[in-house]
């Protein structure tokens, strides 16, 4: 059992040894996009340009998906995260160091979440020695013994123990964000399968999270809000949606919705792209 414990923990030493030689901070070794952002078009969604420091929230396990959907509707869209597990200390200043490498506007960091321990063991090395003693007889040419002649030979070898460690881990985690342009200020998703059923149609986009004070906001357009049409034209899913809004930014529109299933008709107006 120690045996494959330690050599679980080498194959993990050395994984970090390779990956520090990439980069030494974790926050940019694990980062992902999110959203379908990348560094090419992410001036494309951001409300304007980056701050020199993002701004910094820190949220305990239990507080992150009701922070979260409170940035949210405060109209931040997230364009990456990181996550990793590790059994050393990781400042938090390494999640702000990679926020200001993809320009992020605000850091949400999750406290470190203890993710048990772990009892292992640890080559040590040592350095021991062995001497050893000899002698010789020096004979002449007429058979008579000379000298006799002592040594003594020293040989250096290690040894290694194995001393028995507990290692406590903890699962870290930040996500970035940019503030959003918002024309209409409402996140939708696809409709689910079982919802096409339900409502017999593959059309319509579901309002997940709506944007304080934006146009949908002021409209009273509520999350789980099934959006159908717009300007008479039927809304296919989410990206559809998206295409029309920026279409008609800056624009009055009509909005048809089902709610719990009742149809209601919208007037809003939305808002320019800056």
């Amino acid at each position: 059992m120690k045996r494959t414990a330690t050599k679980i923990i080498f194959l993990i030493l050395s994984y970090s040894i390779l990956s520090g030689c990439v980069n030494n901070n974790p926050y940019t070794a694990h980062y992902t996009s999110v959203n379908g952002v990348t560094a090419e078009n992410i001036d494309k969604f951001r409300y304007g340009a980056p701050p020199e420091t993002p701004l910094i929230d820190n949220v305990s396990p239990e507080q992150g998906q009701e922070r979260l959907g409170m940035w949210e509707r405060k109209s931040y869209m997230a364009i990456g995260a990181s996550s990793f597990n590790s059994a050393q200390t990781i400042p938090a200043h390494l999640a702000v160091l990679q926020g200001k490498l993809v320009k992020a506007d605000l850091v949400v960091i999750r406290n470190p979440e203890y993710s048990g321990s772990y009892a292992t063991s640890t080559a040590v090395m040592r350095p021991s020695t062995t001497t050893t003693e000899g002698s010789a007889v020096l004979v002449g040419a007429d058979g008579q013994k000379n000298a006799v002649i002592k040594g003594n030979k020293t040989t250096y070898t290690t040894t290694t123990d194995y001393v028995p460690t507990t290692e406590h881990r903890a699962n870290y985690a930040a996500i970035y964000y940019i503030k959003q342009r918002s024309i209409f200020g409402a996140r939708t998703a696809d409709l689910t399968t079982q919802e096409r059923q339900e409502r017999q149609s593959n059309f319509g986009a579901k309002t997940t999270i709506v944007v304080d004070d934006s146009p949908a906001y002021n409209a009273d357009v509520l999350p789980g809000d099934i959006l159908e049409e717009l300007d008479g034209e039927r809304i296919k899913n989410a990206n559809h949606l998206g295409s029309l809004l920026e279409e008609k930014a800056g624009k009055t529109v009509q909005l048809t919705l089902s709610r719990n299933g009742k149809k209601v008709k919208k007037t809003i107006t939305l808002n320019k792209i800056l």
